[in-house]
C-alpha cells in the first residue's frame, strides 16, 4: 500500500508558477499553549529544564528497541520533585529493583478510569506518600535517586491512564508533557545529518535493505530516510524530534506537507518501532548511553500521524509521478516552535508495459508486422504487431512518451501515448499509388503482370501494400482491376484515384 499524496497542480500566474502547499493533515503546532498547562516537577516551577530523553525517542539498551515512553528531565541526584497537578496516589512501585521506584497519581479517587501523572526513578526511602493519599499541587513526592550510568539522573514523566482503586504498572502512556508543561522555552532546533557522503537522505525501495547508490534514478514504491536529532537545553544528550513531515514537489505540483508522525498523545510503546526507525547494518539506529543516532523512515506514513503497522507499507509511490526530476523536503518540529527544514533534488523513471492495437484504416485484413517504436526511451524500444494488430511494448516510461508507428506502404504515424493508459490504439493511413502492385513508385508493366498473376492465376504474391491492386476502389480483385490497370499504363487513361481508408 502506498501512502496517499495527493498531487495539485498551481495555475500561471503571470511569468512565474507558485506553489500552493495543500496540508495532507492537520499539522500539531509546536510550541503552542497547551489547554491544560502544568508547572514543572522540579522547583522552581516555571523553568524550561534540560532533557535527556524524548517521547517516542527509540532506545535500545541490550533488548529489543522500543519507543521511550516518556520525557526524562534532567537534574542531580537528590533534587526534590514535586506534583505538577492535584489527585490521589495510585501507585507506588517499582519495576526493577532500587533505580525505578515511582509514584503514579490519577485524577479520580474512584476506581472509574482516568488520567494521572508518572514520576519515576525516585529514591524509596524519600518517598513521602502512601497509596490513597490525596496531594495537593506543588506538594513535596520524592527525590532523584542516584543513577550509576553516566550520571544520568532524571525523572521519567509522563502522562498515563488507567483504572482501579489502585494501579498496576499497567498503565497506557497517553500524553506527552511536552504539550502541557509550561514554559517551554528552547532555542535549539532539529538538525539534519548527512546519511552519508555528500548525501542528504537515503533512498531504498520499500521494506527492503539495498539501498539507492547516491544520485540514481528513482523508481517504484521508495522509502526516504533522514538522520534527525534534537536537543533541549541539555548540551550532550542527542533526542528524536516531536514531528516530522515530508513533501515531494517540483515546480508546479506538491503532495502539501504530509506528517510523519506526531508524538502526542497515546503510545504503543513496544509496538511498531520499526515502522519509524530503520535499523540495520547500513543505516544502524542507535538510543543508550553511548550513541543518539536516529535514522527516521519519513515516508512510512498514511498522513494521519498515527504509528500503526500498516504505515510500513506506505511509500512514496513514483509512479504516480511524473519521470523527471523532483525535490524532497523533509521538515522537523520541535515544542520550543522550531522549524528545521532540509530538501535535495532526485529524478524518477518508472518503466512499465504499453499494450494495444494498431489497425489499418484502408481495410487491409492483415495487420502483422507494424512496428511501434519508442524513439526517445533508451534503446528506442519496439515491438510488432500480430494479425490482429495487437502489441505489448516493454519497457516504457510513465507519463506521455512518443510513439512512432510505422508500415511499408503507409504513412509514418507520430504520436503519443501517457501510461498508464486505458486502451490505447492507432490507425495507419495509406501511402501509396494505387495500382503500383510492387511498390516502386512508378506504373508498368509489372504491375500489370503482377496483378494478372494474382487476379487469375491465384499467385501467392498478394499486392504490397494489400490494397493497392484494388485499382476501382470496390474492395476486391477481379478482371475490372486489371482492365483499369492496363487502360493506365498502355493507353494513357487517367491514373487511379488516390490510396484511402475505407469508412
Amino acid at each position: 500500500m502506498g501512502s496517499s499524496c495527493t498531487l495539485v497542480q498551481q495555475p500561471m500566474s503571470s511569468s512565474r508558477t507558485h506553489l500552493r502547499l495543500v496540508a495532507a493533515t492537520a499539522l500539531v503546532v509546536a510550541g503552542a499553549a497547551a489547554a491544560f498547562a502544568i508547572p514543572w516537577p522540579f522547583s522552581p516551577f516555571n523553568q524550561q529544564l534540560p532533557l535527556g530523553n524524548s517521547y517516542g525517542e527509540y532506545q535500545s539498551y541490550g533488548g529489543d528497541p522500543y519507543l521511550h515512553p516518556g520525557i526524562d528531565i534532567m537534574q542531580p541526584a537528590g533534587t526534590s520533585v514535586y506534583a505538577v497537578k492535584s489527585g490521589y496516589v495510585k501507585a507506588i512501585l517499582t519495576t526493577s529493583a532500587e533505580l525505578h521506584w515511582r509514584v503514579a497519581i490519577g485524577d479520580s479517587a474512584t476506581d472509574a478510569e482516568c488520567d494521572g501523572w508518572l514520576y519515576a526513578h525516585l529514591d524509596q526511602p524519600t518517598i513521602a506518600v502512601e497509596v490513597g493519599d490525596y496531594v495537593s499541587e506543588g506538594d513535596y513526592l520524592g527525590s532523584l535517586v542516584w543513577w550509576p550510568v553516566a550520571s544520568f539522573h532524571h525523572c521519567h514523566f509522563v502522562k498515563i491512564r488507567n483504572s482501579g482503586w489502585t494501579w498496576a504498572s499497567d498503565w497506557a502512556f497517553v500524553g506527552n508533557p511536552m504539550d502541557e508543561l509550561n514554559p517551554v522555552v528552547d532555542a535549539s532546533p532539529p538538525t539534519f545529518v548527512p546519511v552519508g557522503a555528500g548525501a542528504k537522505f537515503a533512498f531504498v525501495p520499500n521494506n527492503a535493505h539495498n539501498y539507492y547508490a547516491a544520485g540514481a534514478t528513482l523508481s517504484g514504491d521508495v522509502d526516504i530516510i533522514a538522520r534527525i536529532q534534537d536537543r533541549v537545553v541539555h548540551p550532550t544528550w542527542q533526542l528524536t524530534p516531536d514531528q516530522v513531515t515530508y513533501e515531494i514537489r517540483n515546480d508546479t505540483l506538491t503532495t502539501g506537507e504530509i506528517v510523519t508522525y506526531a508524538f502526542t498523545g497515546r503510545l504503543n510503546y513496544l509496538d511498531n518501532v520499526n515502522v519509524i526507525y530503520q535499523d540495520d547494518a547500513t543505516y544502524d539506529t542507535r538510543g543508550d548511553y553511548d550513541a543518539r543516532v536516529y535514522y527516521i523512515i519519513v515516508t512510512n506514513t498514511d498522513g494521519d500521524s498515527l504509528i500503526e503497522a500498516t504505515d510500513g507499507n506506505s511509500a512514496w509511490r513514483t509512479r504516480d509521478f511524473n519521470n523527471g526530476e523532483w525535490w524532497v523536503k523533509v521538515r522537523a518540529y520541535d515544542h520550543g516552535g522550531n522549524v528545521t527544514a532540509d530538501s535535495a533534488k532526485v529524478r524518477t523513471a518508472n518503466y512499465l508495459s504499453l499494450s494495444g492495437r494498431v489497425g489499418l484504416c484502408d481495410g487491409n485484413p492483415d495487420s502483422t508486422g507494424i512496428r511501434i517504436t519508442a524513439p526517445d526511451l533508451p534503446g528506442a524500444p519496439f515491438a510488432l504487431t500480430n494479425s490482429h494488430g495487437q502489441f505489448v511494448l516493454d519497457s516504457t516510461l510513465l507519463g506521455a512518451n512518443r510513439l512512432v508507428v510505422t508500415r511499408s506502404g503507409y504513412a509514418a504515424l507520430d504520436t503519443s501515448a501517457t501510461m498508464p493508459p486505458g486502451t490505447w490504439s492507432a490507425n495507419l493511413r495509406p501511402n501509396y499509388l494505387v495500382g503500383d502492385v510492387n511498390a516502386d513508385s512508378v506504373y508498368d508493366l509489372i504491375d500489370v503482370v503482377g496483378l494478372i498473376s494474382f487476379v487469375f492465376r491465384n499467385s501467392p504474391q498478394a499486392p504490397m501494400p494489400y490494397w493497392s491492386g484494388d485499382v476501382d476502389f470496390d474492395r476486391q480483385f477481379s478482371i475490372t482491376d486489371v482492365v483499369k490497370l492496363i487502360e493506365h499504363v498502355f493507353r494513357g487513361a487517367p491514373a487511379p484515384g488516390p490510396s484511402r481508408c475505407w469508412p
